[in-house]
């Protein structure tokens, strides 16, 4: 884990990263417009760390991101127009953050996207990274008594999660 890396206050449930971009459909960049609960070293011998997010901030940066028009909806084209493709190539983009903004128009089954529609979305990943989001976790944070330290639950809630998942 990086030193100076700045954490998120335990809010109940956690999601593994790996898991939050698949059961969410997240861009790795997205979640780093978050913070992280915790950042530790992969016990798998995977070379990239195990990196834990709060359930509920994954939610809502979910609620957020999630396109809010229908699948046959268009945009008006204004200037040069850019077709997928070499709108996720040129500005870094993965299929999920594409899908958040209108195509222009759909030719041999190739979105066509406005060129500052796509910068623009790439300009606010961009900034969301660079400022992440969260209630930043104070350098030499304790829990309120009777919460666990790591999952943020208190004692009843966490034998409740234990024992509904072992039964």
């Amino acid at each position: 884990m990086e030193e100076n890396q700045e954490l998120a206050i335990p809010r109940g449930p956690w999601v593994l990263r790996s898991h939050a971009q698949r059961e969410f459909d997240l861009a790795p960049s997205d979640l780093d417009s978050i913070l992280p609960v915790s950042v530790e070293e992969n016990p798998h011998g995977n070379p990239w760390p195990m990196t834990k997010y709060n359930w509920q901030d994954v939610e809502a940066l979910y609620q957020r991101l999630r396109p809010t028009f229908g699948p046959d909806e268009r945009a008006e084209a204004d200037g040069e127009p850019i077709d997928r493709d070499s709108a996720m190539f040129q500005f870094r983009l993965k299929d999920c953050q594409m899908n958040r903004i209108k195509p222009t128009d759909i030719v041999n089954g190739i979105k066509v996207y406005n060129h500052k529609d796509v910068r623009d979305l790439a300009d606010r990943i961009d900034h969301a990274i660079a400022n992440p989001t969260g209630n930043r976790r104070p350098a030499n944070y304790v829990p309120p008594d009777g919460f666990n330290r790591f999952d943020g639950l208190n004692n009843d809630d966490a034998e409740f999660w234990f024992n509904r998942l072992m039964h």
